[in-house]
């Protein structure tokens, strides 16, 4: 919850670009609860993954958040544990130096 508003607008500074796709999976139990954190008309697509079968199962996720930037073959180049200021300039570039 505490990096939702830099994530929404990370979505909003990237939604043109072809080459960057941002995804949250949210853990939540209904669509109800994620709807609560973030707020409609965001670019930021968000999947919902209740019983935590792709974050555990995929990402071997056990702390949130938990951030993967994960190339357009599906290869993972880095993990970040712990919220994030994702709208900063570092954050963009750190991203972009993936592309």
């Amino acid at each position: 919850i505490e990096e939702m508003p830099s994530l929404v607008e990370l979505s909003r500074i990237v939604a043109d670009r072809d080459d960057v796709e941002l995804v949250t999976i949210s853990t939540d139990r209904t669509w109800d609860d994620v709807r609560t954190v973030i707020p409609e008309g965001t670019p930021l697509r968000v999947l919902l993954d209740p019983d935590r079968s792709v974050v555990r199962g995929r990402f071997g996720t056990r702390m949130y958040p938990e951030t993967w930037i994960v190339d357009r073959r599906g290869v993972i180049r880095l993990r970040i544990d712990g919220a994030r200021p994702w709208s900063s300039a570092i954050a963009v570039d750190a991203i972009e130096s993936f592309l």
